[in-house]
């Protein structure tokens, strides 16, 4: 089969008709191809790729005007005929002899290796011979077909993760991850989705002969590196070599070519393959290689060569943004070269033709653990155009976004891990699942952010205070609210109470010394205004009331002896059927008497505590008993109710208990409550104990307790 002269490439149509074409059918006017389609991921960014390396190296424009043309009307598939054609000997994928693509020209005797271990994911022969191929099976690919043989041979050389002894990996390492620029519109043609990442003739010198071993390594002998060879590096070679770079020895074994249904595609053919040889020492690229589409991280001190960045699964997200789509400062990251010369120069020139709209940038590549492949990791994120006298200002206000974003996330991982762990400095584990959580709940309002900049380009500085605002009250809601998922949302009885809100404090001051840091003028307009915790309320203004006047009642001497009949109840149920408990209801709305909305056991509850206050002291309504317990006193130091007890109060496992406990806490007091508060609160423990917790933790009445206890304590 031939790669240029052979249809091959599985695409599909304007019509949803799904063929293979050959390369020069790409651009096809009557029933344009839309894009191209793979039973594979990755196979399809390497199609993607060996099209745009085909592209680069044979039919580069030679400036950015021809560049614009071309984008605009694709050539016809006859202009691009006459000049691959040119090519066809290069691109022959099974030759007995002569060169064939991405193979080694010389080699006759290898290890036979079954044609499944093209396939990166593949189990090795150590792992199928001592049965350890548990998730991923061995023997599931026996057969297949040349068009996804030479796509999974194009796949593992441009992605060659590290293979064992002189099993060389990828010009650009194991794993990288390649980034390509896209039009998402609907409307958009394969053609233009390619030339989006072709750079002009004057960036990267094209149109090598078919003879030029210095861009096509197969036509000569293999560059060994074995003990008596040398690495690659990038002055060696053409700069075209990087998209056909070839660092692992392999020649497909045309003897097992047999007839039968491919095992990936499931497509019939005559010229199926089982098996290929393979060895080792083939060419190690090595130095400062920086492949056209791939962003990298360059070392600041310039003491080692940059470094591709790769698929990695949990460095998905808007974090990495800037480095992928203009320069990441903090971290070293560099967009890839042709993103850098789209913003440079066809982005503008896209956006004064077309809008530029519906763009984005597609980012793929394996997580590599060595050999093993870990995951395939592949998202877009939007390109924004921006007019290139306004890109330095626009980049530096992203990295402020970005880098607000960062500390705002670590101070959140420390304060979280200073709660699940005692000794949390030395606390070891994965918990990139509270980043994942962040970036992707702040996402959507980072690309408003983007928005306003790029809609807005002509006022950057007049809208940045008011960004920045905007994102600093994001930031700091959502590192409250997961702080408060993964630490409140759980049985908060059942943890040390005191390093939960001590770390919530810390949290929140943390993030209030933020504010003022980036340029933030108060923190009045981020302050959180009532608490939310007294928004959950049981008793209505007419509860209160009558509920005052009757305690205020219970304390003359006509009440006295309801008063201490109440008192004298071991636990609630026992003063149900008492005068004193009727004469409570009698005196309470109708509500309480009709066993629905407040049940008797709740209302005994309340009558029995309330018996306990010898003075109704009105307080803040945010404001619970909790507060008061936590008051210091001056004389010893320490807290009407310790820490201890408060946490056993906490915990208590049924309304007796609760009772019990309740009734010294208020002897602790004195007898000093806020009547009204205490009632609310004793509602809503019946009510989360029958029913179940509320929903946002912080309205759960031991997050409130809690937070009211401990915040009053950190006072002293």
């Amino acid at each position: 089969m031939n790669l240029i002269s052979d249809s091959w490439i599985p695409v599909i149509r304007q019509d949803g008709a799904r063929v293979k074409v050959t390369p020069w059918q790409i651009t096809d006017r009557d029933n344009a191809i839309l894009d191209i389609v793979t039973v594979r991921a990755d196979f399809r960014g390497a199609l993607y790729q060996f099209l745009i390396g085909l592209l680069q190296t044979t039919f580069a424009p030679r400036n950015v005007n021809s560049w614009g043309r071309l984008y605009q009307e694709s050539p016809s598939p006859e202009s691009l005929k006459a000049v691959f054609s040119y090519y066809e000997k290069v691109f022959e994928l099974m030759a007995w002899t002569e060169p064939a693509f991405m193979q080694d020209l010389g080699l006759v005797t290898g290890e036979s290796k079954p044609v499944v271990s093209l396939l990166i994911e593949a189990p090795g022969n150590k792992t199928c011979k001592a049965n350890l191929d548990h998730f991923i099976k061995c023997n599931q690919v026996q057969g297949m077909c040349p068009s996804c043989v030479a796509t999974a041979l194009l796949t593992l050389q441009i992605n060659a993760p590290s293979g064992g002894l002189g099993h060389r990996t990828s010009l650009r390492g194991g794993g990288p991850l390649t980034t390509l620029l896209m039009s998402s519109s609907d409307e958009s043609s394969l053609w233009q989705k390619l030339w989006l990442n072709v750079l002009p003739m004057e960036e990267i010198p094209t149109r090598p002969s078919n003879k030029d071993t210095s861009v096509f390594p197969w036509l000569a002998p293999t560059r060994l590196s074995n003990t008596n060879g040398m690495p690659t590096y990038p002055e060696d070679t053409h700069p075209l070599q990087m998209y056909w770079s070839m660092p692992r020895r392999i020649r497909l074994d045309l003897a097992t070519l047999h007839i039968g249904s491919c095992d990936l595609c499931g497509e019939h053919s005559s010229s199926l393959l089982s098996h290929f040889i393979s060895k080792n020492y083939g060419v190690n690229y090595d130095g400062a290689w920086l492949h056209p589409l791939t962003p990298y991280r360059f070392n600041p001190k310039k003491k080692s060569p940059p470094i591709s960045l790769k698929g990695q699964r949990d460095a998905i997200g808007y974090q990495r943004w800037l480095g992928l789509l203009w320069h990441d400062d903090t971290l070293g990251d560099r967009a890839s070269a042709t993103v850098h010369y789209f913003n440079k120069e066809y982005g503008e020139l896209i956006n004064e033709k077309t809008g530029g709209n519906h763009l984005s940038l597609w980012c793929f590549g394996y997580d590599m653990d060595n050999m093993k492949a870990r995951y395939w990791s592949e998202y877009q994120m939007p390109v924004i155009l921006v007019k290139q006298h306004e890109q330095v200002h626009f980049v530096e206000q992203v990295s402020l976004l970005i880098k607000m974003a960062r500390d705002v996330l670590k101070a959140l991982r420390f304060y979280i891990k200073s709660v699940w762990f005692p000794q949390y400095k030395e606390a070891k584990g994965n918990l990139l699942f509270i980043d994942r959580n962040f970036w992707r709940i702040t996402e959507p309002e980072f690309y408003k952010m983007l928005s306003i900049l790029s809609t807005h380009s002509q006022e950057l500085k007049s809208v940045s205070q008011n960004m920045i605002a905007s994102w600093y009250r994001t930031l700091k809601t959502v590192a409250e609210e997961s702080f408060d998922r993964w630490i409140l949302d759980n049985f908060v009885e059942d943890l040390n109470q005191k390093r939960v809100f001590g770390a919530r404090e810390g949290l929140q001051a943390k993030l209030s010394r933020m504010a003022r840091v980036n340029l933030l003028d108060s923190d009045a307009e981020f302050e959180q205004g009532e608490s939310v915790m007294a928004s959950y309320q049981f008793l209505k203004s007419e509860d209160v009331s009558k509920l005052r006047a009757w305690h205020t009642w219970l304390n003359t001497l006509e009440g006295r002896a309801d008063r201490a009949r109440l008192r004298r109840a071991v636990e609630p149920m026992d003063a149900l059927v008492t005068s004193a408990f009727i004469r409570f209801l009698k005196a309470m709305p109708d509500r309480w008497q009709n066993n629905e909305d407040i049940r008797l056991e709740d209302a005994a509850l309340v009558a029995t505590l309330a018996a306990h206050v010898s003075s109704d002291t009105p307080r803040d309504v945010a404001k619970t008993i909790a507060h008061s317990l936590a008051t210091v006193d001056e004389g010893n130091g320490r807290p009407v109710m310790s820490e201890m007890r408060f946490s056993q109060l906490q915990r208590s496992r049924d309304t007796p208990e609760f009772y019990r406990r309740l009734v010294r806490a208020l002897r602790l007091l004195s007898g000093k409550a806020d009547i009204a508060s205490l009632a609310n609160d004793l509602l809503h423990w019946q009510h989360e104990r029958r029913v179940a917790p509320v929903r946002n933790v912080r309205e759960r009445l031991a997050v409130r307790w809690a937070t009211d206890y401990y915040a009053r304590l950190l006072d002293y």
